[in-house]
């Protein structure tokens, strides 16, 4: 006789479903809710501890084994061949042999991986009994909870309701981790991007040197930073060394000074390892060359330094951060100074290799023999330039247009049902009360002759107990014939509006059943949009700087694709307040409203307006827009 018996079929627990108690005092029991609410509190205490996701998981789990029916709880955990096996447990080792509950507890976690639900299962030899749960947002495949058995409906709900809380709380844990370590890159990629634009934005290489020194050790929070550069022919080899170019909070470098001598040392060793290195030393990293970085940092002082690198991995530089020793312990402090190694090695090397590559060039003594003749034509040039500069002129804006209905109307099913025939399409030209499509109305008479006969035989059921003087029974089938009644109605006003009416005239802009027959649809659909023709509305897209030029009121010349040679003219009604961004471009929409008597305009078409505003200087006109952003970049 199998002596594990599986309770799946008899109890098919879900996620918030709700049992109802059984002859099981311990489900009304205050206390329980007490410990549920307790370890609610204490599972969300674990997130402000601080701790990694490892230990969190173990410590969720140390949580839900003090529950006085929990034995103990496993993580199961599927392997890349598909086996089995069990991770990690709460379980006396004293009490229960893990090994003979292994073949009992892996089958119940398959089964619940396999059917995605939960899987509770007992075992009497062993007065046990299994919850196993599946999940796949964590790095282990399945949480078994083993309870005491024998136990109620009740108290199995709610050991099921505290294992999908705890299940619950480690996807959270997951989640917000990897929400945080998401956040973490980011900043450190945008801090990499700033610090990149900074260098490449210096004239020098002593300077961008400088700038970097002085970026990093504002953002690290260290004590002085040093930026090296490798000497001789830009390589670190048997002809150059790597020396001290820029250092935070000094403005110059003393070449000859014992910090600056000792910090040539370190950058030295930051070149020859190759890769970060530190002393004290970080956990996981080789210990060779590090003797200048001990000597350097004395007792209590850390000193830690990376290489810089360009594009092809040749080491052309090192930094080296001085501080705290407890900023060793600080992970973003590490990653950060490894994660730029090679960005901002490459920018050090694009500044090293233009230095001085943009050397302006002088014009002397262009005008300084030239003819007397030739200086008085372009002195005549120059006023008479000068004058037509300051003539003023109407200033025009070209912005890109596009035409809208002023107002949409929007046909929609009454019912639910099937569409039987369509007798519209977008583009068709409709007039109001005019039928769109016809919805089919046989299944609404079959079930309207049905209701009809349930009540007259309500009625009859009714009329025959009052006749017999039983009341209760009377009163029950009149309610049940005015409910009948009232679904008759319902049926006969469905059967009375199986057609769908335009409710203006116009243009069917859209149809989403356009064409179909025998199609369903359900109640408030939206089966044809339409619109009216008599006015359209223009929306101009205005750039956003010029809208400053711009005010209500201002004529517009409309050039529409479809129109040829003809226009159309009006003024702007409105200006939405708040700017758009159209086509890759941030702009402000001004709405003209145009008539279109002939019905020559289309929702839709697209085209180029012009917005006359106030007459401007021509020089003015011609230089406006390079001015302004001289002066933007000049105050930024």
């Amino acid at each position: 006789m199998n002596r594990f018996r599986s309770d799946v079929a008899q109890t098919p627990l879900a996620v918030g479903r709700t049992i109802r108690p059984r002859h099981d005092d311990r489900a009304n029991d205050p206390q329980q809710l007490h410990l549920i609410a307790d370890l609610h509190a204490r599972l969300m205490a674990l997130l402000s501890r601080g701790k990694n996701l490892h230990q969190t998981i173990a410590d969720a789990l140390k949580l839900h084994a003090e529950r006085p029916a929990v034995r103990g709880t496993l993580l199961v955990r599927r392997a890349q061949n598909g086996d089995l096996s069990i991770g990690s447990h709460t379980l006396d080792a004293a009490k229960h042999d893990v090994h003979k509950l292994q073949a009992w507890l892996l089958p119940k976690a398959a089964e619940s991986l396999a059917k995605g639900r939960p899987v509770i299962a007992t075992s009497v030899e062993d007065g046990l009994e299994c919850i196993a749960l599946a999940t796949r947002s964590l790095d282990f495949s399945a949480v078994v909870t083993v309870v005491d058995w024998p136990t109620g409906n009740a108290q199995r709900a709610i050991e099921l309701s505290v294992a999908q809380t705890v299940l619950s709380f480690l996807e959270y844990a997951a989640q917000r981790q990897q929400l945080e370590e998401s956040s973490r890159q980011t900043r450190m990629a945008a801090a990499t991007l700033e610090l990149v634009q900074r260098i490449q934005d210096a004239a020098t290489i002593d300077q961008a040197c400088l700038i970097t020194a002085a970026q990093l050790q504002q953002h690290l929070a260290c004590d002085q930073i040093f930026v090296g550069w490798v000497g001789g022919r830009g390589r670190h080899d048997a002809a150059g060394a790597c020396r001290v170019r820029a250092a935070s909070k000094l403005p110059t470098i003393d070449p000859y000074c014992e910090t600056t001598l000792n910090m040539n040392a370190v950058l030295d060793e930051a070149v020859g390892r190759g890769t970060i290195g530190s002393w004290p030393p970080l956990p996981g990293i080789r210990t060779h060359q590090l003797l200048a970085h001990k000597q350097f940092a004395g007792r209590d002082s850390l000193v830690i330094s990376v290489p810089l690198k360009d594009r092809e991995g040749q080491i052309i530089g090192a930094l080296a951060g001085t501080g705290r020793r407890e900023l060793a312990t600080v992970p973003e402090f590490t990653r950060f100074l490894s994660a730029i190694e090679q960005p901002v090695g490459e920018a050090l090397n694009v500044v090293a290799r233009h230095q001085g590559s943009a050397t302006g060039r002088m014009l002397r003594g262009a005008l300084a023999k030239q003819h007397r003749v030739k200086q008085i034509v372009a002195l005549i040039i120059m006023l008479v330039a000068g004058i037509l500069l300051a003539c003023p002129w109407p200033y025009t804006i070209r912005c890109e247009s596009v035409t809208e209905p002023v107002e949409r109307r929007f046909c929609v099913a009454p019912h639910d049902g099937l569409l039987e025939t369509t007798m519209a399409e977008p583009g068709d030209m409709v007039s109001a009360g005019q039928c769109l499509a016809n919805l089919d109305g046989s299944e609404i008479l079959w079930e309207l002759a049905g209701v009809t006969a349930e009540h007259s035989r309500a009625e009859a059921k009714r009329d025959a107990h009052q006749a017999r003087y039983e009341t209760p029974q009377a009163v029950m089938a009149d309610l049940q014939a005015r409910a009948l009644a009232n679904k008759r109605e319902l049926l006969r006003f469905r059967e009375s509006n199986l057609q769908v009416r335009s409710p203006i005239d116009g243009i069917v802009l859209s149809g989403s059943l356009d064409r179909r027959e025998n199609y369903p649809v359900t109640k408030g659909q939206v089966l044809y949009e339409v619109a009216p023709l008599e006015r359209l509305r223009v929306e101009v897209a205005i750039p956003a700087e010029e809208i400053t030029h711009v005010e209500v009121g201002d004529r517009v010349t409309l050039f529409l694709e479809g129109m040829g040679s003809e226009t159309a003219e009006g003024t702007i009604d409105k200006i939405r307040p708040r700017a758009e961004v159209r086509d890759q471009r941030n702009v402000f929409v001004a709405e003209v409203i145009v008539e279109n008597h002939d019905r020559t305009l289309r929702p839709g078409m697209q085209g180029t307006a012009k917005v006359s505003t106030d007459s401007k200087r021509i020089a003015w006109i011609l230089f406006h827009h390079a001015a302004e952003k001289a002066r933007a970049a000049w105050c930024f």
